[in-house]
Parts: C-alpha cells; sequence; structure tokens
C-alpha cells in the first residue's frame, strides 16, 4: 500500500468523523461518548454492587492492601537453607545485555544481615563478597534508570552469604530454588519482578495492591503500559514461585500507537486518563521504543533479502522515530512529565513467520491505526506547539504504516498455508484488543489540548479503518 494512498483516505477518514461529530455536537455541549459498559458497576464490567468483587473477577478495592513506601525487598526474604547475609544488587554493563562487554558498575539496591558474619576469615570472605558479579546474560531485567535513549540493559541479582560460603542467585529459576517456600510478601514481590511486573503502590486510575490467598500464594493487582494504555494485570504468585497472568484489562485511551519491538517491557504509566503530562511521557517513551523496533526491522529485512526500499523506508521509519521522541520528549517535560526509560530485553534471531507475525500486529493494525488518530489529533489539538508536532508526526506515522502493509505484501506469501491463517488470527485479536482499548474517554486537558478522541469518534475512526483499510489489505 503506498503511502500517498494511505494517507489520503486515512485524510477522508478523519474528517468523515469530524463532521460527523459535529453533526452530533448540540448547542455547544457534545453528547457524553463514555462506553457504559466501562465504568465499574456496569453490565459491562467494574466492580460489583455488593463491592466484593466485580463481574470479571477482579477484587475489589477494599480486598486489596499496599501501603507505600513497600519494605525493601531484602528485609523479609526466608531462603530455604538460613543465611548470614543477603542483598539484592542491579548490574550494569558496557554493551546490551552484558553480551560483549565489561561490567560497568554494580548498585546494592537493599541488604539484610551481617555479610560474612560465620566465617572463619572474614576479611577473605567480604573481599569474595564484593567482586561477585552476575553471570553475563543472566539475572532479571531491571528497572533502566535515567535518560530516554535505551542503554545496555541491567540486570538484577541476589548475593548471600553462609559461613565462609560466597553465593549468587542469577536466574529466575535459582531465586525459587534459593527462597523456597514463597511465604512473605517481599519474595512474592521478588519473584514478580523477575517477570518484569514490579509491584507498586498506586489508586488512579485504579487501586493496585495484593492479597493472601488460602493456599499460601498471593494475588496482586499492578500495572503496565500497552501502546499508551494503562493496564490493569491481575497476577497469582503460588507458594512454589509459579507466576501466572490472571487477567489483563486495558483500561484507557491510548497515545500514539507506535511500532513496539518484541520484548519491551512494560512502563508504569498513568496514561492519558490521567492528565497531559503523564500521555505526552508515555507518547515519548513509545516513540522511543518504536526507534529500536525499526532498526531491528532493518537488520532483519537485510537478512531475508527483501527489495532495497523497504530497507531504505525502515531506515527512514528509524531517522522519523529518534525525532518524534524528542519532541514528545520535550512536550511532557513542558507539562511536568517524566518518560520512562525504553527497556527491551535480549533479541533472539527470529524466523520469518515471527517477523511477519509482529508486522502484523504492530505495523498494519496497531501502527495504521495510531497514525489515523495522530491525523485526528493533528486537526482537534487546541495546543499550538502540540499541534504543529502533531501534524509532523500525523504524516510520518502514515508513512510507517504503509511500510508494514508493503512489508506484509512481500513477506506473507513466502509463508505456508498455516503460517498466514496464524497471522489473519492474529490481526483479528489485535483489532479485538483495540476496541476494547478505546472504551475509556481520556482526560479532558489530552482530549482537549492533544486532540485525542474520545470513544465515540475512536469506535467511529476505528470502523472505517477496519472497512476502507484493513478488510482490503487482509
Amino acid at each position: 500500500m503506498r503511502t500517498r494512498a494511505l494517507a489520503t483516505t486515512l485524510h477522508g477518514i478523519v474528517s468523515l468523523v469530524l463532521a460527523s461529530s459535529a453533526v452530533a455536537t448540540c448547542g455547544g455541549q457534545t453528547e457524553t461518548t463514555e462506553d457504559p459498559g466501562s465504568r465499574p458497576g456496569a453490565d459491562g464490567g467494574g466492580r460489583g454492587a455488593d463491592g466484593s468483587v466485580d463481574v470479571d473477577g477482579w477484587p475489589a478495592d477494599a480486598d486489596l492492601t499496599c501501603d507505600s513506601p513497600l519494605a525493601a525487598y531484602a528485609e523479609n526474604l526466608s531462603p530455604a537453607v538460613a543465611v548470614d547475609y543477603v542483598e539484592l544488587r542491579t548490574q550494569h554493563f558496557d554493551s546490551p545485555g552484558g553480551s560483549d562487554g565489561g561490567v560497568q558498575r554494580i548498585e546494592r539496591d537493599s541488604e539484610r544481615g551481617t555479610a560474612c558474619a560465620g566465617a572463619s576469615d572474614r576479611r577473605a570472605c567480604l573481599a569474595d563478597l564484593d567482586v561477585v558479579r552476575a553471570g553475563s546474560g543472566k539475572g532479571w531485567a531491571a528497572r533502566w534508570g535515567g535518560g530516554l535513549w535505551p542503554e545496555p540493559h541491567p540486570l538484577q541479582f541476589l548475593v548471600y552469604t553462609r559461613g565462609g560460603e560466597v553465593g549468587v542467585v542469577d536466574s529466575p529459576q535459582a531465586l525459587v530454588s534459593f527462597l523456597g517456600q514463597i511465604d512473605t510478601l517481599e519474595e512474592a514481590r521478588l519473584v514478580l519482578s523477575t517477570a518484569s511486573f514490579p509491584l507498586t503502590c498506586k489508586t488512579t486510575p485504579f487501586k493496585t495492591g495484593y492479597r493472601r490467598e488460602a493456599d499460601g500464594g498471593w494475588e496482586m493487582v499492578t500495572d503496565g503500559s500497552d501502546c499508551g494504555n494503562t493496564t490493569r494485570l491481575r497476577m497469582r504468585v503460588s507458594p512454589d514461585g509459579a507466576v501466572i497472568l490472571l487477567a489483563r484489562d486495558e483500561i484507557t485511551t491510548g497515545s500514539i500507537c507506535g511500532r513496539r519491538p518484541e520484548g519491551l517491557v512494560a512502563a508504569a504509566s498513568g496514561g492519558a486518563e490521567v492528565s497531559l503530562a503523564a500521555w505526552l511521557a508515555e507518547a515519548a517513551h513509545l516513540e522511543a521504543a518504536s526507534v529500536l523496533a525499526f532498526r531491528r526491522l532493518e537488520r532483519e529485512l537485510r537478512r531475508l533479502g527483501a527489495p532495497r526500499e523497504l530497507l531504505v523506508a525502515a531506515r527512514r521509519s528509524r531517522a522519523d522515530e529518534i525525532r518524534h521522541a524528542r519532541e514528545m520528549a520535550a512536550l511532557a517535560r513542558r507539562f511536568g512529565g517524566a518518560p520512562a526509560p525504553v527497556q527491551v530485553l535480549r533479541e533472539i534471531e527470529r524466523t520469518p513467520f515471527a517477523i511477519a507475525l509482529e508486522n502484523a500486529v504492530e505495523g498494519c493494525i496497531r501502527e495504521t491505526y495510531g497514525a489515523l488518530v495522530a491525523g485526528y489529533q493533528a486537526r482537534r489539538a487546541t495546543d499550538p506547539e502540540l499541534r504543529s508536532v502533531l501534524e509532523r508526526i500525523a504524516r510520518d506515522e502514515a508513512r510507517h504504516a504503509a511500510l508494514a502493509h508493503e512489508v506484509a505484501a512481500w513477506l506473507e506469501p513466502r509463508l505456508d498455508a498455516g503460517e498466514r491463517a496464524a497471522i489473519a488470527e492474529a490481526r483479528a485479536a489485535a483489532l479485538t484488543e483495540l476496541r476494547a482499548a478505546v472504551r475509556r474517554a481520556p482526560a479532558s486537558d489530552v482530549a482537549r489540548l492533544a486532540g485525542m478522541p474520545e470513544p465515540r469518534d475512536a469506535r467511529a475512526l476505528l470502523d472505517l479503518l477496519e472497512v476502507q483499510v484493513l478488510s482490503r489489505a487482509a
């Protein structure tokens, strides 16, 4: 699908929706656009009338405990075999994932006990403890610190002493073995963090927290970010250390929906429902993540022998996203926001099917819808500086979306019938997820200053996109 043709179609869709919206506005007061089914206690979801558990099985706020600040992880660990001392460390590398470079620095996050308390030669024991490192590529992903741009992946791990023994726990599996029965909150939180879902206490736009289950396991409600949508996650940490995702709920309208790289670690965010600053910070985060996605796409297309024009378009898209990330980060800071650093887990070489699957979901569905929303915002935003940035982003995102469809047209015919069927199912599922994600209204300042569509217009945009673009491209 050529850029000009797609850009023209997207512009036409926006014009139709804006015209319909103008007709629906009466006397300067626009009709309410919130989907009743998205409100707590409504038939379509939310908390039940008794206040205990909502109709979808989510625990009521009153059932969740979360007192901030939470205790440091090391303060209440009870290993299967007692230790004198335990410490959580974060290890920073000179190269991504530590695959080909030295350790840059070690941070000590929290500790408990007396190091080498039972050692016959305590000085030697302390010297050994000081130089303990996680093995290259081991440990579990830590939150990145500082700056918007990607840097080497930090890893977390535990060290301990038991008599004169100095030990290291540097994988999620080793952590569960070291702890044995997961019987304290800090143990459950630490195990959960190895799945990149740390628990933080918050009350908006929903309450996060934990509750103890009858079998000794822990149920936790936490949050993440998915294409600018705040995501409510209901997780379980079983007594044996298994981490299970019980439920996932997209609860807010999203920011500009770029191409997310595989392995992108969710970043906690207030989302578009909370404030303009939160929305801008999330947009900057996703734009920065897209830089990595296009860099990887170019590299993979080259490996597969793709036409030169696809490689050039991927390279240009990456340059666009660098500019977008910087512009959105500057706007976020202007309104008091702070973009979350980007964290992507270690890359592995992917099959043509895996590449095509990601392109179908992230490019053909999400990125195409993101381009459409950006075009809508460019015509509705009332903040002059933000509107100017959105106009440029809208043009670029239409070109990125067209690239996704062109990659699909080149790559998918090279797959077998079963793989193509799986991609069609993934497209349909992504579209369903988007329909759920646009149900909630954005904050008033996000709608007014940034032009984010209210749910009624968002649904109309998606409906027309499906008919005029997605159904024809499938």
